[in-house]
């Protein structure tokens, strides 16, 4: 069964289509100048003196980031790399913070920073991707997700292999892309394939889990596993009542076959 995958049901970010309506930051300072930044909501430790308070910081920045809220994912990263400028992971986490914010210059310096700190090659290429990302054009971007809110999908993917050329989709439009691919025919298994790839990872954004789920239960031969997925979504607070929404779907689109049943 070929079912359109409805662009943006998934949740992606409403930053992704807008400006964010919170102000954008200064770029961040150097680490042995910058003055410690107002909290954020949610605990952060006064005195990130240890490495399990460091990293707790790294892990809050990163969740920001992934959110589209670089100003609160700096207000973290300035904390710890007060603490220890030279920690790869925080440097890491700055570049892409910059690249976020359309400050390539800023990311650029971070990056080298990285390098001299000992930055593993996964890190760096992180920190390359987020920056290529601030490249993308994005009168074209917006081409492209309107075809695919309009249920284009086939004319939408071309239009995004058009914009991200060979080397694939930058890390924050990767989610968008695959998941329109997985809407057409042609692409179908490519498209799976890459949101899978995205949910599977330690600490995936849980509306690409929900992506991959719902993605699964458009066929037959992958649809218990995607009404398993859903079922075990539907108890996460931030995307429970889209969880259940495509459960009782695949439930409706699997009737007559038990093994589809949780």
């Amino acid at each position: 069964m070929r079912r359109i995958i409805p662009f943006l049901a998934l949740g992606l970010p409403a930053a992704a289509l807008a400006q964010p309506a919170v102000p954008i930051l200064p770029t961040l300072a150097p680490a042995a100048e910058a003055p410690l930044a107002s909290q954020p909501p949610g605990q952060l430790l006064s005195q990130p003196a240890n490495r399990g308070g460091i990293d707790l910081l790294v892990r809050q920045a990163e969740h920001w980031l992934t959110q589209d809220r670089a100003d609160l994912a700096a207000l973290s990263i300035e904390r710890a790399l007060l603490a220890d400028p030279r920690n790869p992971n925080a440097l890491a986490i700055a570049a892409r913070i910059e690249a976020a914010r359309d400050n390539r210059t800023a990311a650029a310096s971070y990056l080298a920073r990285l390098r001299a700190a000992g930055g593993t090659e996964e890190q760096r290429a992180q920190v390359n991707n987020a920056v290529r990302g601030a490249t993308i054009d994005r009168a074209s971007l917006d081409v492209a997700r309107q075809l695919a809110r309009d249920g284009k999908s086939a004319e939408a993917a071309a239009r995004y292999r058009a914009i991200f050329g060979t080397e694939g989709p930058p890390e924050q439009f990767a989610l968008e892309y695959y998941q329109t691919l997985a809407g057409t025919d042609a692409g179908a298994e490519d498209g799976r394939r890459g949101l899978g790839r995205i949910a599977e990872r330690q600490n995936a954004d849980p509306r690409a889990r929900l992506a991959y789920a719902q993605t699964l239960t458009y066929q037959a031969n992958t649809r218990a596993e995607g009404i398993r997925r859903l079922a075990e979504l539907a108890s996460q607070p931030t995307i429970a009542a889209d969880a259940r929404r495509a459960w009782r779907q695949a439930l409706i689109w699997s009737i007559g076959d038990p093994a589809a049943v949780p």
